[in-house]
């Protein structure tokens, strides 16, 4: 399950990159599809007493799940528009976290290290690749290649390279684990995402304030001050209007976004939604709902906060904020016990900020954070037998490594 872990996971960069297989719905298609030895080994484990998950994350994955199902039958009985989407939304929305418990449940914490370190790696291979292939496709002779993703979406990048950050943290070496987040941190300020960069700023920050009794944290900051500032500088010398970085515009452009985000869910369904993934049609294109507030067609709510409160309604927002304020709960709790315990409250941090202005659950590309980010969470919740001492994994914490 190891060897798996380390292919599902290194798949994601490639596939979102290079935009294999063709469009968002494939691509959902691909991972839930590839998630399923991950539910499969879980079931084994629960069934053989090997693995046990608390009741309390139990009980509100199924309240959430149930709340999925209810907004996805009312919005197919209240709305009659596009079916198939809301069918598709409903049922991917209710097995992405399904794959998440089974993720948590098959891994063990070596696993989950190691799946984490192999997306850092395969991420900045992916990017590497696509960078030099923009740069010189236009000299390759021949048909021309499949369209590439690399700078078509700025924040869609930096999202996907926020999520290979807790990979690096979780290197051994500690000159691996500095130069992984130097070249992180470059990339991520060179997209411009001012967002996912403050995420960035959030995620060290809680990281270095959890590790300032295990480690030295001025190596860290030195590596976060030089990529910002190596990061901006490279932005702007390929181009990147400097008012992107310092306008309000954009900012503007998301409060808009926010007010009609709004006025759908009121409007049509508060209490349950219109439906898995489907707040968006009602934004933008034939299907935008007439006398919004404000005249800007955003694609999404530009909030995960504001798009599940309208695609799920007042009961779906209430069971999956229950979920994350359980999730932060229990990450609070174990963050002393190990190196991974740290890095993964110091993530679902950086998310709980990145989500304040994006949207990532159904948005494939996005959702790379959020299969990182909830496969940590549900871990803290899901026990397993402890494996003999030969095989057991403690994460071998920087002050031990440097001693040894």
């Amino acid at each position: 399950m190891e060897k798996y872990a380390v292919f599902y996971f290194s798949l994601f960069p490639f596939s979102y990159l290079f935009e294999v297989p063709d469009g968002t719905a494939g691509k959902i298609a691909l991972f839930l599809v590839l998630s399923l030895p991950f539910m499969l080994k879980a079931i084994g484990m629960l069934r053989r007493g090997e693995a046990w998950s608390e009741r309390l994350l139990v009980v509100i994955l199924m309240a959430f799940l149930a709340s999925v199902f209810l907004s996805g039958g009312v919005s197919l009985f209240l709305f009659p528009d596009i079916p198939l989407r809301r069918m598709a939304g409903t049922i991917a929305m209710v097995i992405w976290p399904l794959a998440f418990f089974g993720m948590a449940t098959a891994c063990s914490r070596r696993c989950l290290q190691w799946a984490l370190q192999a997306l850092t790696m395969t991420t900045l291979l992916a990017v590497s690749v696509v960078f030099l292939l923009d740069r010189t496709i236009d000299f390759i002779p021949g048909a021309p290649p499949p369209q590439l993703s690399l700078g078509l979406n700025t924040i869609s990048l930096g999202k996907l390279l926020l999520a290979a950050v807790p990979g690096a943290m979780l290197m051994a070496r500690p000159v691996f684990r500095y130069v992984l987040l130097l070249l992180l941190a470059i990339l991520i300020f060179m997209t411009g995402a001012r967002t996912i960069a403050i995420a960035l700023l959030a995620t060290l920050g809680i990281f270095t304030f959890l590790q300032a009794k295990h480690a030295r944290t001025v190596p860290l900051f030195l590596t976060l001050a030089t990529g910002a500032v190596a990061g901006i500088m490279l932005a702007i010398w390929r181009g990147l209007p400097v008012q992107r970085l310092i306008g309000l515009h954009t900012l503007q452009l998301r409060f808009e976004a926010w007010l009609n985000t709004l006025a759908v869910w009121w409007r049509m369904n508060p209490v349950t939604g219109v439906g898995p993934g489907m707040h968006r049609h009602y934004l933008h294109g034939p299907h935008r709902l007439d006398d919004l507030p404000c005249a800007y067609e955003a694609g999404h709510a530009h909030s995960d906060y504001l798009a599940a409160l309208a695609d799920l309604g007042v009961i779906g927002f209430l069971t999956w904020a229950t979920l994350l304020a359980l999730m932060f709960v229990q990450l609070w709790r174990r963050w002393h016990e190990d190196l991974l315990a740290r890095v993964s409250l110091a993530i679902f941090i950086g998310y709980l900020v990145a989500a304040l202005t994006e949207v990532h659950f159904l948005r494939l590309r996005e959702m790379t954070l959020v299969v990182v980010v909830m496969v940590l969470g549900f871990a803290t919740m899901i026990h397993h037998k402890r494996a003999s001492p030969s095989r057991s994994f403690r994460p071998r914490l920087p002050t031990e490594v440097t001693r040894s």
